[in-house]
């Protein structure tokens, strides 16, 4: 096989998830022998904005070397990092691999001068509200690739363009796994505080829980400080892998209650570590999970439905055990192994 050269390009250093697997991702094809870097936008000076996002950036770094664990992923990445203020200005090979990674970079991709490179649209989702602007960016016309199945209809509705390959994201089963010595006590979520991830359902779905639940804990992990609205629960902000890794581990139930998600690594994160998932029905949900198989699907914001879903898992054992061998099923079809193969055969096909 030909060795590719390939540059991401993502909006920026930071604790999306983007930023995560597109490292992990670039790490994988480097160790397969190709030519892999991560270049992102340099902050424009002389705006509140830049001052806003220097000021944060300093703040994530101060935490992370207090051992908070809370910079941007890209110290993971083991190639080369460039910042740019065009990206015209930066050099690239004849046949050069330019994947713009998420919405936000589309069109500094779609206009980079550079007539002897490939570009590619490597989407993972959609915004919630669907913005104007995002559907400028995937009218442009370029070589399209995304990370679920689900969203490959209406991806090819409003680019235009076939997509040409699904590269889903992976998990590293060395880095989830369940804890045999942590009691499994407790129900689970995530809260954030963007419209996609439904914050306001998760504090009303969070206060539900205690009411009906109130014997079993309730364990939640953000990047933000805790809301007060999340009333009592154990909160973790930046947790580290091996603090997820517990708090996955102690939950039976782990709750997804998001508006919108294009995979929805989480799902994963937590099968691998043998709790049973609850997911409402975005294009991540329905990707990974086989609702009653290898967990369960709800309707978006519907708390009602999110309860009753918790309540026949904790009342009937063999079927949580039947859901939780059915995460463990489908977190070994998700490995990176998996996902560098798909990234690798999509690359040689455009050669």
């Amino acid at each position: 096989m030909k060795k590719a050269v390939v540059t991401f390009v993502l909006p920026g250093n930071n604790r999306a998830g983007g930023a995560r697997v597109t490292a992990l991702m670039g790490n994988h094809l480097l160790d397969r022998g190709h030519q892999v870097r991560i270049v992102y936008p340099r902050d424009r000076l002389f705006s509140f904005q830049t001052f806003a996002r220097l000021a944060s950036g300093v703040k994530r770094r101060l935490r992370f070397l207090a051992g908070q664990h809370s910079a941007g992923w890209l110290h993971i990445f083991s190639g080369t990092i460039e910042q740019y203020d065009d990206l015209n200005e930066l050099e690239f090979q004849s046949g050069e691999n330019v994947i713009a990674v998420g919405s936000y970079v589309l069109s500094e991709v779609h206009r980079l001068r550079k007539p002897h490179v490939v570009k590619v649209r490597y989407n993972h989702g959609f915004p919630l509200p669907m913005t104007e602007d995002f559907r400028v960016a995937m009218s442009l016309p370029m070589l399209t690739i995304t990370v679920s199945n689900t969203l490959v209809p209406e991806l090819e509705r409003l680019s235009g363009e076939r997509v040409r390959a699904v590269v889903p994201n992976g998990i590293d089963t060395s880095e989830y796994y369940p804890l045999s010595a942590i009691e499994r006590d407790a129900i689970g979520t995530i809260f954030s505080s963007y419209p996609t991830k439904a914050p306001q359902v998760i504090v009303g779905l969070c206060s539900r829980v205690r009411e009906v639940f109130p014997n079993l804990p309730l364990v939640v992990f953000g990047t933000e400080r805790k809301p007060s609205e999340l009333g009592n629960c154990s909160y973790d902000r930046y947790p580290s892998i091996d603090r997820a890794r517990e708090l996955y581990s102690r939950s039976l139930i782990w709750l997804l209650a998001s508006n919108a998600e294009g995979f929805s690594l989480p799902v994963l994160e937590a099968m691998a570590c043998g709790a049973v998932v609850i997911s409402t029905d975005t294009y991540g949900g329905l990707e990974l999970i086989k609702d009653g198989i290898n967990g369960l699907i709800v309707p978006k914001g519907d708390v009602d439905a999110f309860v009753e879903k918790v309540r026949v898992v904790l009342s009937n054992n063999s079927f949580r055990e039947q859901l939780v061998q059915g995460g463990f099923d489908t977190v070994r079809k998700f490995t990176w192994a998996v996902a560098a193969d798909r990234m690798e055969n999509f690359l040689q096909s455009i050669v």
